[in-house]
């Protein structure tokens, strides 16, 4: 794929990064696990560049492999003028995915079987 044909839109995907930019490594997300937890991980691994908007849109494709990466190659051409543009359809596409946090009210649902033992 052409940068040409990204989702991205051009004023992302011509955006120079900075002299000091270093390419991060850090695990890429293939579309299996909770997508707020990999978006904490993505913005905290690149929290030196927090501030550039543009930057965290153009380096995120890189951090998708397998389907997430093919997944976001099939977005519309230039469809993307924001990273919180990029967060808020990954979530959508994933949301599936995401993990949810048991409360306290969760323990009132639980009810134990007559006979049943607390040890598994």
């Amino acid at each position: 794929m052409r940068t040409s044909d990204s989702p991205l839109s051009e004023e992302i995907t011509s955006h120079h990064f900075p002299k000091t930019f270093i390419i991060l490594n850090f695990e890429c997300y293939s579309g299996a696990t909770d997508p707020i937890q990999y978006l904490w991980q993505y913005e905290d691994n690149m929290t030196v560049h927090s501030h550039d908007d543009l930057l965290l849109g153009c380096v995120f494709p890189s951090s998708l492999k397998g389907a997430a990466y093919d997944w976001f190659h099939s977005l519309s051409r230039h469809s993307l003028r924001s990273f919180e543009e990029v967060k808020h359809i990954f979530c959508l596409q994933y949301t599936s995915r995401q993990e949810l946090k048991k409360n306290n009210n969760h323990l009132r649902t639980i009810k134990m079987k007559s006979g049943e033992s607390l040890k598994h």
